[in-house]
């Protein structure tokens, strides 16, 4: 009886203790990678329309040139209100003109830099041939025909 009852203890003890056996503090690495840093998204450029300027910026930079062009735009504001003033408290005449507030317009986007240039300086000639259409017709000379 003594036997039978060390053998159900020492069988009982064996199937309880991975029960109670303390669990790893990390967990076994998986076979898949660590998520790394997202990757770099590719750059992207855009040709931008300043006023009447065409220019080539990567679209990154285009928020930033906005921005840089927003504080420009407040300080002529502020030097325009002071100056108005000063007209105003000496009683002079005030012709200067309101500043205007220039603004960036992405005209298209590009997935190289050397796409952008090309396609600018395609605009540029195509704005060019219009304005020189136009100066033809004002100076009295016909407008060129397009063929068709």
């Amino acid at each position: 009886m003594f036997i039978g009852r060390v053998c159900a203890l020492a069988v009982c003890a064996a199937l309880a203790a991975p029960a109670f056996a303390q669990k790893p503090a990390h967990p076994k690495p998986s076979a898949k990678p660590a998520a790394s840093a997202p990757a770099a998204k590719p750059h992207s450029f855009a040709v931008v329309k300043d006023g009447d300027a065409l220019q080539v910026l990567d679209k990154a930079d285009v928020a930033t040139r906005q921005k840089a062009l927003d504080a420009e735009y407040a300080a002529a504001m502020k030097r325009f209100e002071e100056a108005k003033k000063a007209a105003e408290a000496a009683k002079q005449p005030f012709a200067e003109k309101t500043p205007q507030k220039p603004h960036l317009a992405v005209v298209a986007s590009f997935p190289s830099k050397t796409a952008a240039e090309a396609a600018m300086k395609k605009m540029e000639d195509e704005q060019a041939k219009k304005e020189k259409g136009k100066g033809d017709a004002e100076h009295g000379k016909p407008a060129p025909q397009k063929k068709g």
